[in-house]
């Protein structure tokens, strides 16, 4: 657990990479479509996907539930974030991670799931991208109301 807080603390300082940048606007993209306001990227949810998206890579999981953490609104909070209420949608590939992105959001937005997610009332996002030596991409957004 310490290891992840660290890794959120890290991230936190750090520019938010372009991959992740490019996931947040295919959200708001995606958004758009159906009329349903943008949504404000938060970098402290970026440093909360991202510390998910590094933990997964690193320990070779892929969940929602943080092996000895919880679920990712324990690492909102350690952020010192208070939502009203959030959301989490998380992906891995092994397409190219120059593809992974667009790869990724077509899942997502054929799964009526992930979809609903995308779509829902949120304020504010963020966005996390890993890949792994053996050439998985994952890509974990967040959301906040």
């Amino acid at each position: 657990m310490l290891a992840l807080l660290l890794a959120l603390v890290l991230a936190f300082h750090a520019p938010v990479a372009f991959p992740a940048r490019h996931m947040l606007w295919f959200v708001n993209k995606d958004r758009s479509l159906t009329a349903t306001r943008w949504l404000h990227q938060d970098l402290r949810l970026d440093a909360v996907a991202l510390a998910h998206a590094q933990d997964m890579a690193q320990r070779g999981y892929f969940a929602h539930w943080i092996p000895g953490v919880g679920y990712v609104g324990a690492l909102m909070t350690a952020a010192g974030l208070r939502p009203h209420a959030w959301g989490e949608i998380i992906g891995w590939t092994t397409f190219p991670r120059s593809e992974a992105i667009v790869w990724l959001n077509g899942a997502f937005m054929a799964s009526s799931e992930h979809h609903a997610i995308i779509e829902g009332n949120w304020t504010r996002d963020g966005a996390g991208v890993a890949s792994t030596r053996d050439g998985r991409t994952f890509v974990v957004v967040v959301f906040t109301r």
